[in-house]
């Protein structure tokens, strides 16, 4: 398996040589850089994205391309990762795209969409590890959307919190963590 970070990409000779080869994308996201720096779930998120490929489709080691995203905010459309894995996938590289949960992939209503009907549109499958989802299946993308405004929701709560103990703390004449 090859496996991107940070600024690492494969040259153009790279991309016509996996052409054909190459399976699958695996996109992995942690949103801050302290997880990151700690190797906080992107080592399980390669693991498990990769084990679905090969148990559920028959995927080997050498079909699949680990994009590492490390500090990512889910509502960012700027990504440069997941905006290096779709021009990957326009490219032809993959028939799927392998992503733990949909809160990986974003935690924000309008870029799921944005993003999700990118990749059906190239003729590229989204298998989510933690969530099974049909776009072709009415029931099955309302599940998708509500688990995602649960996300943006889970997102908003916590920043939040955050911010008003942050303010607690500051008011106390202690220092806020960030």
């Amino acid at each position: 398996m090859i496996i991107l970070e940070g600024k690492q990409k494969l040259d153009e000779a790279e991309i016509v040589t996996l052409l054909g080869k190459n399976q699958g994308l695996l996109y992995v996201r942690v949103s801050t850089t302290d997880q990151a720096e700690n190797e906080y779930s992107i080592e399980s998120q390669i693991e498990m994205c990769k084990e679905r490929a090969i148990n559920k489709f028959s995927y080997k080691d050498d079909e699949l391309i680990a994009i590492v995203e490390r500090g990512g905010m889910g509502d960012d459309p700027n990504r440069p990762a997941l905006n290096y894995a779709l021009h990957l996938l326009q490219k032809g590289l993959g028939k799927k795209i392998f992503i733990l949960h949909p809160d990986r992939l974003t935690r924000d209503n309008t870029l799921q969409g944005i993003v999700s009907r990118k990749i059906w549109s190239m003729g590229v499958d989204i298998e989510f590890v933690e969530f099974e989802v049909d776009p072709t299946n009415p029931e099955s993308m309302l599940m998708y959307n509500i688990q995602e405004s649960i996300a943006q929701y889970n997102k908003a709560k916590i920043l939040a919190n955050s911010k008003r103990g942050r303010t607690v703390k500051a008011k106390k004449g202690e220092f806020p963590s960030f």
